[in-house]
């Protein structure tokens, strides 16, 4: 919803330039620097909003970059301004890597209230490697590491996947879906997820969010019946999400 609202106010400043842009208002300035700054100055306010240091800190280099003649800031620009933004991205996401994580927890706690009477607090611990594999429900988070997961459950109904500065490869061919249908959800940021699934299962996309990043279908198609289906929601920040048929 806050992504929504962000975005929405974006395309209405758009639409005033736009019109502005009709009388010459903008002549001085140009189009293309204006529409790029208002791209750029939503994804910062996106970032602030969801605590996202990449979209934060890159989203200020590429305005920095845009207007670096207006501010004086050549001698800087892009290069300097943009290793700047990677250090200061690592630390934000070490510095407030608490916070985002407890919100992670309790937003999975909630979606998975009911199920279990307990949630595994080592499940929300920074580089352990953690299955549930006999369970409904698998977390996994990666951070400045890489992390493979072979998921051999009886009843998936729902995995979670977070990856900062990080790697994830996750093996879905052993798992076992007697109601058909499959939650994944994923969120990362300066990273890369490997999911592969079975010939069987079909994918399907839903909420997909992307800055800066790519999400794919590779190498092979459903084939035969489909008896699951993978919905997939992503959130990527300078990611990259790659699905296998296997």
């Amino acid at each position: 919803m806050k992504k929504n609202i962000l975005f929405g106010l974006g395309f209405l400043a758009l639409a005033v330039l736009v019109l502005a842009g009709q009388y010459g208002i903008l002549h001085k300035i140009g189009m293309l620097p204006v529409l790029l700054s208002i791209l750029f100055g939503t994804i910062v306010l996106d970032g602030l909003v969801n605590l996202r240091g990449g979209s934060i800190f890159f989203g200020l280099a590429f305005l920095a970059i845009i207007w670096d003649d207006q501010l004086g800031i050549t001698k800087i620009t892009p290069w300097w301004v943009l290793i700047a933004a990677v250090f200061a991205t690592v630390g934000f996401e070490l510095l407030f890597k608490g916070v985002k994580k407890n919100r992670k927890k309790k937003k999975f706690t909630k979606k998975i209230q009911g199920q279990f009477e307990n949630v595994n607090e080592d499940m929300f611990n920074n580089g352990n490697e953690i299955e549930n594999d006999n369970g409904e429900y698998v977390y996994s988070m990666t951070k400045f590491g890489s992390t493979t997961k072979y998921l051999t459950s009886s009843n998936l109904k729902n995995v979670d996947v977070n990856v900062s500065f990080g790697a994830a490869i996750i093996y879905f061919d052993k798992a076992e879906a007697p109601n058909g249908v499959v939650h994944l959800n994923v969120d990362c940021k300066f990273g890369g997820i490997k999911i592969y699934v079975p010939q069987s299962w079909q994918v399907s996309e839903g909420k997909i969010s992307k800055a800066f990043s790519g999400m794919e279908i590779k190498k092979g198609s459903p084939s035969g019946e489909n008896k699951v289906t993978l919905f997939v929601d992503a959130d990527l920040d300078f990611s990259g999400l790659e699905i296998f048929y296997i």
